[in-house]
């Protein structure tokens, strides 16, 4: 992976959106995902990624990612477990048209903060409504997301601010193949900055079975994480 041209100061965490909005984790299957991830830029990393979703009580649904980071930015490279994420999501209305949902998630601070902008052992909630038409393969999502930084490191506030978080994302099907595009603004709570992420996604393979999937990434902005990453997955039912 080579750098970028120039040079940029990344703002917040790199984001991990709810796994059930991918189609491999179908509804009515418990899935395991494994997968890796690259990326190029001012924040050069390897991630490699688990996920296991939708965990379903009731009418709520949990899942859980954890990722295992190389970082390579750094002068010295460093390494280690990453903070997993637990979410969680509670149905609000649930019609064929429309439904609408509230969404969590929590960062667990297992990290430490060298791995910055990846993993950084502090605090994170976010809150989200989500607006789902099944129609037209549409999702739509907006809210908050507090951050904290670790009491122990250099961050600050300033590199973590609190963040309002919209997004959009668009699935589609053919041929026994799955698509997906997807856009995420974030605008941080310090004026004039923030970033946005946008991902092209196919994918192959039967979800209550086994899918192979693989990802395109790039981040724009003044605060971006990264410029480009490039992402291969699995994801096998359990039941």
């Amino acid at each position: 992976m080579a750098a970028s041209a120039g040079s940029v100061s990344a703002l917040g965490l790199y984001q991990e959106p709810a796994p059930w909005y991918d189609p491999t984790f179908a509804d009515t299957t418990l899935a395991f995902g494994t997968g890796a991830s690259a990326t190029t830029g001012t924040s050069r990393a390897a991630l490699f990624h688990l996920g296991l979703a939708p965990i379903q009580r009731r009418s709520f649904r949990f899942a859980v990612t954890w990722s295992y980071v190389f970082l390579r930015s750094t002068e010295t490279p460093a390494w280690g477990v990453g903070d997993p994420k637990v979410f969680v999501e509670a149905p609000l209305l649930r019609r064929a048209a429309v439904r609408l949902s509230l969404e969590g998630a929590a960062r667990l601070p297992a990290s430490k903060a060298s791995l910055f902008p990846y993993a950084f052992g502090g605090q994170e909630l976010e809150l989200l409504g989500i607006l789902a038409v099944p129609a037209l393969g549409l999702h739509l999502g907006g809210g908050r997301v507090f951050t904290e930084p670790p009491g122990d490191s250099s961050l600050t506030s300033a590199d973590v601010p609190h963040a309002t978080h919209a997004w959009v994302l668009l699935t589609g099907k053919a041929a026994g193949w799955t698509g997906q595009l997807r856009a995420d603004a974030l605008v941080f709570e310090l004026e004039g900055h923030a970033r946005w992420l946008y991902e092209a996604r196919v994918l192959r393979g039967d979800p209550h079975r086994f899918v192979t999937r693989v990802a395109a990434k790039a981040e724009a902005g003044p605060d971006r994480i990264f410029d480009a990453a490039v992402e291969i997955g699995f994801v096998t039912a359990l039941r």
